[in-house]
């Protein structure tokens, strides 16, 4: 089914739904693991980055299917690769009593998911497609939801603020904030910060925020002041927390 493998990048994953065959199409590594980590959408609560090679891609009159996706194996254990990989024969070979899950909105995405659909594949979509501040509100809300399940948390004792930087979430025990796009007000993030500097904090990264975060390293030396890009909190989760 898979034709033309480039480069890959592999997670290894427990308690993968058996049933749903997942491709995660045009996702960046940071969006992978976040989505991955939640028990919406047929993903699961825990995940493991094994090995990560770097690739490089072309994009050919809209040939390829997605920059990336990933294809489970259907075992309790499982690896999922994460492929460059090329759909334009043998798409028909997916078994059509397996349901589909892609995520993206890049033309290559749609390409691929009008093929899955011309062929009576199940596609289920789990982004909201349209603006890049709808796409990143979903992933973050889904961070969210990680975090109220990781630590037991209970909404009423809780407060989240929605904003046009990102989500920003406090309670009595530790704090963070989820950015949304690369175009956040300096000002009102440090200022929003400086209100929480005595309280443990936690910033995720969602795609283009390298500028914003090391601004923040270097204006903040606050030993629990913690910036950490969305693909290494798990690690830092499951060796700390």
């Amino acid at each position: 089914m898979i034709l033309y493998v480039h480069e890959y990048i592999i997670f290894k994953l427990s308690n993968f739904s058996v049933n749903s065959k997942v491709i995660f199409g045009g996702l960046s590594l940071g969006e992978i693991t976040a989505l991955s980590s939640t028990r919406i959408f047929y993903f699961i609560s825990t995940i493991y980055i094994v090995k990560v090679r770097s690739f490089t891609m072309n994009y050919l009159c809209n040939s390829y299917a997605g920059s990336m996706s990933a294809i489970s194996n259907y075992r309790s254990i499982c690896e999922v690769y994460i492929l460059v990989t090329k759909f334009k024969s043998n798409i028909s070979n997916i078994n059509s009593n397996k349901q589909i899950v892609i995520s993206g909105d890049s033309l290559n995405i749609n390409h691929l998911k009008g093929l899955l659909i011309r062929n009576n594949i199940n596609v289920y979509d789990i982004k909201v497609h349209g603006s890049f501040h709808s796409e990143s509100m979903i992933n973050a809300g889904l961070i969210m939801y990680y975090f109220m399940k990781r630590f037991k948390l209970k909404s009423p004792t809780s407060k989240i603020l929605s904003n046009l930087t990102g989500f920003f979430y406090k309670n009595k025990n530790f704090c963070f904030y989820i950015s949304k796009q690369i175009f956040k007000p300096v000002n009102f993030l440090m200022n929003t910060l400086c209100v929480i500097h005595q309280k443990p904090l936690f910033i995720f990264e969602l795609g283009c925020g390298k500028i914003i975060s090391n601004l923040l390293r270097r204006n903040f030396s606050s030993p629990t002041f913690k910036v950490f890009q969305i693909s290494t909190m798990h690690d830092y989760l499951n060796k700390n927390l």
